[in-house]
């Protein structure tokens, strides 16, 4: 990940934001809006996830740290599921459009042979797949070694 501040990158996000409301209606405001959604949303999303992969929890087991790590964790958690079930959803449309009946809207392959059949199913399924373990694991590494520490 670029070495971006997240207070820059909420600021510019900001400042589109303004910038959108301030324009009038026509192309500028919406190559903004396209550029804040397509480019500012992923970067804020991207870097949320490395600072809090970059937390160190300690060994504090208070509630409130315990409530701050679970906070931290649901969203890329849900993220990860929810990137997960729309891979497998392509993964299955593919499989019954060539296995069972093909329907009008299909328009890959008749074969399974082919990888292209599947698109971005199977990395949909991957990434949600390291996401969602990457922030469970995170959290139960960090629970199991406060445990520990206290025995």
């Amino acid at each position: 990940m670029l070495n971006i501040g997240l207070k820059k990158i909420i600021g510019l996000g900001g400042m589109g934001g303004l910038l959108i409301f301030l324009l009038p209606s026509g192309l500028p405001a919406t190559i903004l809006s396209i550029l804040l959604i397509f480019v500012w949303l992923p970067l804020l999303i991207l870097e949320v996830f490395d600072r809090i992969d970059k937390i160190e929890w300690g060994k504090n087991r208070s509630p409130l740290n315990t409530m701050t790590r679970v906070l931290l964790a649901t969203p890329k958690a849900l993220l990860g599921l929810v990137s997960i079930f729309l891979g497998a959803g392509i993964v299955v449309w593919v499989f019954y459009n060539v296995f069972i009946e093909r329907q009008p809207l299909y328009t890959g392959p008749d074969s399974i042979y082919s990888l292209a059949s599947f698109g971005i199913g199977p990395a949909l399924i991957f990434v949600g797949r390291y996401w969602f373990v990457s922030a469970i694991k995170k959290y139960e590494r960090n629970l199991d070694q406060n445990l520990l520490s206290y025995e």
